[in-house]
């Protein structure tokens, strides 16, 4: 087997490398082997300069909160927290036991699941990626990722995959270790060779030599789909979008519309609306707010279906049949459902209860296998693969499971340094039609420190205005920033002003478009009516089929 690094990745990153060691012949089983006292670093692993190194990269990549934290700082973080070790088997215990005793990335990856060779590179636009969180998620491009010839195995840096997991079917592994700037080669390849020799004390394997990868053209070969790949998504009309909607969802709609692959419909989705309390006098307006809204951060009524979900019933017409497939209890069962009735106690409906059935016949009613969505929509993208998988098997139908395509700034913090931002949370967000003086004072709210310290914090408010920074500014300001706050200090108003232009400087075209389509209430008003024409004739193919299916055919 060979490792290859793609020759755009190797452009972008130069330092960037992987070792690589083949172990045949291992046993797999649950022996203890990752141990306390492997934690050497656990009282300072954040000012070891390997975990700065990975740190570092991750900024570089541009992953934001979503990512979480490096492989080895995860574990190291996880540990510092509630002593937590992880108890997988012996195969992958001994790469971690490695990993957080060098500091250097490691994975294990079943050999036999991995067709032809390995490649570093970036990921296409609508890739899948299985994360160990469950479900599928569809990449944006230019993520990166290490792959076989068919399929991506893992994220890069070594991030949590389901594949090709490790079982108790395994017998072969490939172990790699990464090498991010500032990383010795020679470090990395020592790694790679500690966790092979420990394999083969702990699970009776038998290493092969150590190899990194070689720069070399991408090698790609599965088939792509035929034809266009659908894609659906919607926003519930509660308020005017803000920048985490725009960042997580709208910015991933444009980039899906402007690729030829994809046919793409995107709605204010208002029935969901009336799931929770609303004004029903104010309800027309704040759907054609979300169309506007649409239309002035890009979105293209010739490349895209734009309009309400109340104007295409069979949307209600699939929900209602898709809820004869799914039982009150697993409804019931939903966080998100348990969350909604926190929320608001005195509005448990039975629309609330089959939000996510709703959801699903959205989807569905296009045979859409694309949804850009944040992380929190996976349990409801689940429901619509279980129903998608119930409907199949019951009745002969062909509706594809969707999965979730993951926007490169989807997660978006909230400005009061908790959680991401949300129209639910008062004060947390930044409105696209906010004006730079309003913008300065709901950053001015955000809560900091003094500005100076030995280490940078890593959550609050001073993690989230450094995230706005680096998505606004870029990598390199953050840095600035960061050295400022373990050097002489960091002036917190200075950032505030400077982020709040620079934020302003992104909304300022999008404002001035809103303007000009508020100023043609006709021209919305036809893209309304036009996108509902057309989402119609998609969907009423679709319900014609799903009731002739299950048997609905009025006695004639």
């Amino acid at each position: 087997m060979k490792l290859y690094i793609s020759q755009e990745f190797a452009k972008k990153y130069p330092e960037v490398n992987l070792a690589m060691v083949e172990v045949g012949g291992v046993k797999v089983d649950k022996s203890e082997i990752l141990k306390t006292g492997d934690y050497k670093y656990k009282d300072n692993f954040e000012g070891q300069k390997l975990i700065k190194a990975f740190q570092k990269f991750y900024k570089d990549l541009g992953l934001g909160a979503k990512a979480g934290y490096p492989a080895v700082e995860n574990l190291y973080r996880r540990f510092a927290k509630d002593q937590y070790i992880p108890r997988i088997n012996n195969v992958v215990d001994a790469s971690n036991k490695i990993s957080v005793q060098t500091l250097i990335p490691g994975g294990v990856f079943d050999a036999d699941q991995i067709k032809g060779d390995m490649t570093l590179r970036f990921s296409h636009a609508g890739e899948e990626y299985r994360p160990l969180g469950g479900g599928t998620e569809a990449l944006p491009e230019g993520i990166a990722v290490i792959a076989d010839e068919e399929k991506i195995l893992n994220l890069f840096p070594y991030r949590d995959s389901i594949y090709p997991k490790i079982t108790s079917k395994t017998k072969n592994v490939v172990v790699l270790a990464d090498k991010v700037d500032e990383v010795d080669i020679e470090q990395t390849k020592k790694a790679a060779v500690e966790i092979a020799k420990l394999l083969e004390q702990v699970a009776s394997g038998k290493a092969g030599k150590v190899g990194v990868g070689e720069i070399s053209e991408t090698k790609i070969s599965f088939e792509k789909q035929q034809g266009k790949k659908r894609v659906f998504s919607g926003t519930r009309a509660t308020g005017r979008l803000h920048l985490g909607n725009y960042l997580g969802a709208v910015k991933g709609y444009i980039e899906l519309q402007d690729n030829p692959d994809y046919e793409c419909i995107y709605m204010a989705v208002d029935v969901h609306t009336i799931t929770t309390p609303y004004d029903q006098k104010t309800l027309s307006e704040a759907t054609r707010n979300i169309i506007m809204d649409y239309l002035a951060c890009g979105l293209d009524p010739k490349k895209s279906i734009i309009t309400a979900q109340s104007l295409v019933p069979e949307h209600t017409d699939l929900a209602f049949l898709f809820s004869s497939m799914i039982s009150v209890a697993r409804m019931q069962h939903l966080p998100t459902f348990k969350e909604k009735i926190q929320q608001h106690p005195d509005n448990v409906t039975m629309a609330l209860l089959n939000y996510p059935v709703l959801m699903a016949a959205d989807i569905l009613i296009y045979k859409a296998g694309l949804v850009p969505v944040g992380i929190d929509q996976e349990p409801h993208l689940e429901i619509a693969r279980e129903i998608a998988r119930k409907m199949n098997e019951a009745f002969g139908l062909d509706f594809p499971e969707p999965k979730r395509f993951a926007t490169k700034g989807e997660y978006v913090p909230s400005l009061l340094g908790e959680g991401k931002m949300s129209k639910s949370v008062e004060g947390s967000y930044i409105n696209l039609t906010d004006d730079l003086e309003t913008i300065k004072k709901k950053l001015a709210q955000t809560p900091t420190d003094s500005g100076q310290g030995k280490t940078v914090p890593t959550s609050g408010g001073i993690t989230n205005l450094l995230t706005f920074v680096e998505l606004f500014q870029g990598a390199d300001k953050r840095t600035e920033y960061e050295k400022k706050y373990t050097g002489d200090g960091l002036r917190y108003k200075d950032l505030k002003d400077s982020l709040s232009e620079a934020i302003f400087k992104d909304l300022k075209p999008i404002q001035a478009k809103r303007k000009e389509l508020e100023a043609k209430p006709e021209y919305v008003a036809q893209v309304i009516k036009d996108g509902a024409a057309r989402a119609r004739i998609l969907a009423q193919k679709t319900i014609n089929e799903v009731k002739e299916k299950m048997g609905l055919k009025g006695g004639l």
